[in-house]
């Protein structure tokens, strides 16, 4: 009868690692892509 409470309790981990996973991967790409072409788009603007 505990199967069901472990298999929720793994389920809702593995759901705040996914989220965390996707939020630290669109982090890192918004810095090392966006980031650095912002001023130059900026000064191309100018």
């Amino acid at each position: 009868m505990k199967k069901p409470i472990i298999y929720k309790i793994a389920q809702a981990l593995a759901a705040l690692s996914l989220f965390a996973g996707l939020s630290s991967l669109t982090q890192t790409c918004w810095l090392n892509f966006y980031q650095p072409k912002m001023p130059e788009r900026i000064r191309d603007y100018k």
